[in-house]
């Protein structure tokens, strides 16, 4: 392991750019990249990720967890919604889509196939938004 997942080539561009592309077609123009083990690999890359993408270093990555990295780049984001993605995997356009045009106060993918399942197919991925406040909030 010399760079991180993220920034593996895929198609020769980092995994993450891909990611980013998908969240460039529903509209997205700023991305904050929290950056951990070999933080600085992003330096090289910032071509391939594109314009409006800004890195929040996360120095305490190896006794932290990703809600840590969530903490200091919260400090980053504009007013209003905003979308929370590991750099190291890949969605379809769609599946930023079906969040864009999700209706809950929170919306979350999450891959529906059984755990251990090879199958990561478009069926295999369910929205799951929320609505209402307190204890009357419905998942």
């Amino acid at each position: 392991d010399t760079v991180p997942t993220a920034l593996i080539p895929i198609a020769d561009r980092p995994m993450l750019a891909h990611s980013i592309s998908s969240l460039r077609r529903q509209g997205v123009t700023k991305f904050v990249l929290c950056r951990g083990w070999q933080g600085s690999a992003f330096d090289d890359h910032v071509a391939d990720l594109g314009d409006g993408v800004s890195f929040v270093d996360c120095r305490d990555f190896a006794s932290t967890g990703m809600l840590e990295s969530l903490r200091l780049a919260l400090g980053h984001l504009d007013e209003g919604g905003f979308y929370v993605s590991y750099g190291d995997i890949i969605f379809r356009p769609s599946v930023a889509r079906r969040l864009r045009e999700s209706l809950g106060g929170v919306s979350v993918v999450v891959n529906a196939a059984m755990p251990g399942s090879q199958s990561k197919g478009f069926e295999d991925v369910e929205a799951v938004t929320t609505s209402g406040d307190g204890s009357a909030r419905v998942v």
